[in-house]
């Protein structure tokens, strides 16, 4: 493909030493690398205390759903 575009039939156009598409693809990787660490710095940390709160509020919402049941 690098002889194609020197030549200049349709194919990708080099630009530096890479073609387009390949700038394309390292420019999806580092966004996609970016987004990543991004939302993982500012996805809360889940503590102990946390997922036992968690824990004991999914607790009381089955509790509470079992008895609207059994009162329907």
């Amino acid at each position: 493909r690098f002889d194609a575009a020197e030549v200049g039939i349709n194919a990708d156009s080099i630009i530096g030493p890479f073609t387009g598409s390949q700038w394309g693809g390292l420019l999806a990787g580092m966004l996609g690398l970016a987004l990543l660490i991004w939302f993982r710095r500012s996805s809360p940390v889940v503590s102990a205390e946390t997922d036992e709160d968690y824990e004991r509020a999914r607790q009381a919402a089955m509790a509470g759903d079992s008895v609207a049941t059994s009162e329907g």
